[in-house]
């Protein structure tokens, strides 16, 4: 029969022990902090995103309001006209406006409602929204009147 009666490297088993808890409980913390940082940089990109999705709809939308060459191109119920690069600019911010579709749904009279689609990026976030615009061209300064608002995807 075996009996220890000897202490001795108990010390230096529990200065290992207490060690390895330590420097696991700094390894999560550096990921949590790692992740926690991620997360918040992908957020603030999803609002830029949106923002810059946003700027090329009220972009399409001041033009229709100005009576600019393009709002010409679209035939009721045709196919969409996308205004970037020719009429909008791509570049935004810190993204990218990737497109803006406008398509005439249907014209009564001096009256035009337009779906317009906008995709906006940056980084590795994309948004896209989607506005129904109503355009009364019978007056001197033309008048735009916005009926919807979303996120969405979808205007072909």
């Amino acid at each position: 029969m075996w009996v220890i009666s000897d202490n001795k490297g108990q010390g230096l088993a529990l200065v290992i022990v207490l060690t390895a808890l330590i420097f696991a409980v700094g390894a999560a913390s550096v990921a949590l902090a790692t992740s926690s940082r991620r997360n918040a940089g992908l957020e603030v990109c999803q609002k830029k995103a949106y923002y810059i999705a946003e700027a090329g709809l009220e972009k399409a939308v001041f033009g229709a309001r100005c009576g600019e060459s393009w709002l010409e191109q679209l035939d009721p119920g045709g196919k969409a006209v996308n205004l970037v690069p020719d009429y909008i600019f791509p570049e935004y911010a810190d993204g990218r406006i990737e497109y803006v579709n406008v398509k005439k749904d249907d014209s009564v009279g001096d009256q035009d409602l337009l779906s317009v689609e906008c995709s906006g990026s940056c980084r590795k976030a994309n948004c896209t929204l989607q506005a129904r615009v109503e355009v009364n061209r019978s007056l001197e300064l033309w008048t735009v009147n916005i009926l919807s608002w979303g996120e969405g995807g979808g205007l072909q």
